[in-house]
This record gives structure tokens, C-alpha cells and sequence, in this order.
């Protein structure tokens, strides 16, 4: 759909402008890309994977990968932003794949779009190979992290199930190299050469979240008028009545 904007507008105003493009649907919700704030589910979506994508190549310049030598450092912006990073990402996954309540009886309408909301999304994104980023549990154990511990606590409290060495926390390595002799139990580590973070027994692959975010925000640049502009100002505006 060509939209047509007067050069003499602000980026700015532009911005909300192409906003404008979903918001020309004025009935009671019955469809879910008819719907009066439909635009914003795609912007959402957008500024989650820019936001992701920032936040790893930060993290990959705090911690770059190291091939000559090994290296370990502790860096609090580091976790900052492996923090930040999988709280964007666990969005998405809110975003894309909602939770729909079991009961038929409890709000009806709420359950209806977010089926709709969910099929909408499935068939956007059914070209791009979304894995990491929905995977929920490494976050939950951040999100969660006293119970996790307790759990782990309880677990390598027992003699017969002790198999490391070691723990360590809050730490960054370049490689498990770096500690040869030594089994190590991760807690809140990142390994630079894997760009890998783990918390206990679990990990998540941070280059792998980074490239499918790198996915959505290519196909989104391709698909979605104005993406690029709507990324730089951060900003949008939808028409709800005219």
C-alpha cells in the first residue's frame, strides 16, 4: 500500500504518520487485523528485536571471542545486558505465542484475540526458524533466581551428587579452557567463544537469540511500511476515531 507523506514533515511526524495506515478500521473487534491498535503489534515487535540486537552486540564487544589467548573478567554492563537482552526476548515470546486460557468460560473475547493474535504471528513469522528466543526457562531461572538456587543449593548439598569442583557466579571466561583442571558449576556465566550464557544446568545460545532477531527485524524492514523510520524516532500514532 503506497502512502503518500509531503516532504516538508519531520521525521518525527512522519513516524506517526505511517502510524496512521492501520488505524482507518472502525468497527467492534471481530478480526484481529482490523482491530484499532493492530499497527502496534508489529511496531512492538519491532522495537523488541532492535532492543535485542543492541544489547548483544554490546555484550560481544564487553566479551568478545578470543582465539589467541584466554581470558576471564567480571563485568556488571555484561550482565546488565544479557539481562536485558532475554527480558526482550521472553516479550517476544509473550508477544508471538500468548498464553490462552484452558477455561472456555473466562474471558471469552481476551482468549479470542490471543488466538488471533497467535495465528496472525504464526503465519508472519512461519519463514523465520524461531527457537531460542522462545525458549522460557533460562529466563525463569533468572527471573526466579532464589527458588533455582535453593533447588541447586539442596541438590550439591548431598555428597553422592557432587560432580564439580567448583562454582562460580557473575563471571565472563573466554572459553572452559581458561579453567582446565577444574569442573566448574556455572551460575550466571558467559562464555565469550560460545556466546553461551549459563545458569546452573541450564544455558541459552545468545548469538543464536541474536540472529533470529537479526531475522524479524530484516523481514519486518521488508514487510512493514515505515519500519525503518518508526526503529529511529521510536515513536507512533494511530487514528482511533475520525
Amino acid at each position: 500500500m503506497a502512502v503518500f507523506v509531503p516532504q516538508h514533515f519531520s521525521k518525527q511526524f512522519l513516524a506517526l504518520y505511517l502510524g496512521v495506515r492501520f488505524s482507518g478500521r472502525f468497527s467492534v473487534y471481530q478480526d484481529f487485523e482490523e482491530s484499532r491498535l493492530f499497527g502496534y503489534y508489529e511496531y512492538e515487535l519491532i522495537c523488541l528485536a532492535k532492543n535485542i540486537i543492541s544489547a548483544c552486540e554490546r555484550l560481544f564487544q564487553l566479551a568478545p571471542v578470543s582465539t589467541n589467548h584466554t581470558y576471564e573478567k567480571c563485568s556488571n554492563e555484561a550482565h546488565f545486558q544479557i539481562n536485558a537482552l532475554l527480558s526482550e526476548a521472553a516479550k517476544i515470546k509473550k508477544l508471538v505465542s500468548p498464553n490462552i486460557s484452558p477455561d472456555a468460560n473466562l474471558a471469552v473475547r481476551k482468549n479470542k484475540i490471543k488466538k488471533d493474535r497467535e495465528a496472525y504471528f504464526s503465519t508472519m513469522l512461519n519463514q523465520i526458524n524461531l527457537t531460542e528466543i522462545l525458549k522460557p526457562k533460562i529466563r525463569n531461572t533468572l527471573e526466579h533466581f532464589d527458588e533455582y538456587l535453593d533447588e541447586a543449593n539442596i541438590k550439591l548439598s548431598t555428597p553422592e551428587n557432587i560432580q564439580h569442583d567448583m562454582a562460580f557466579s557473575n563471571l565472563i571466561i573466554s572459553d572452559w579452557k581458561h579453567m582446565p583442571n577444574k569442573k566448574v558449576y556455572p551460575i550466571r556465566m558467559y562464555i565469550a567463544n560460545e556466546k553461551r550464557f549459563y545458569n546452573m544446568k541450564w544455558s541459552v545460545d545468545i548469538n543464536k537469540v541474536y540472529e533470529e532477531s537479526k531475522a524479524i527485524q530484516s523481514y519486518l524492514r521488508d514487510n512493514y511500511h515505515g519500519a525503518d523510520l518508526l526503529e529511529e524516532v521510536g515513536a507512533m500514532g494511530l487514528v482511533l476515531r475520525s
